[in-house]
């Protein structure tokens, strides 16, 4: 589920769903959602390898952690934010071989660039 750091209010929002399927099969039929995005306001998507990462004791990393250091760095530049999220889940992991990716695609808004987003679902 994707998340939204809303930064005047320094508060982390859940976005609905996104379903890559109807991009990968041309589905049609699909509910759509908007949410107002202000200036720096960032979005998160992330893989399930993210909150599925494990540590030595078989421990997930678990979104509460992902969405911890997004409110934690937020504020920061996209290369900001990338770099703490990495850092955060490698440190938990150390060097345990991890069965998933770990995959993430930040948007940071911009003055140029505020308005709505929409989400399909």
């Amino acid at each position: 589920m994707p998340l939204c750091f809303k930064s005047k209010e320094k508060k982390i929002k859940d976005l609905p769903k996104v379903s890559l399927w109807l991009v990968f099969f041309g589905i049609k039929d699909y509910e759509e959602a908007s949410i107002q995005l202000e200036a720096n306001d960032t979005i998160l998507f992330y893989t399930v390898g993210i909150v599925e990462a494990e540590n030595k004791l078989g421990e997930p990393f678990k979104r509460e952690r992902l969405t911890f250091v997004l409110s934690q760095h937020g504020d920061e530049d996209v290369d900001g934010i990338q770099n703490s999220l990495i850092h955060s889940i490698y440190e938990f992991t150390g060097d345990v071989i991890q069965k998933d990716d770990i995959t993430i695609v930040i948007f940071k808004v911009t003055d140029e660039q505020k308005g709505n987003a929409s989400t399909f679902l």
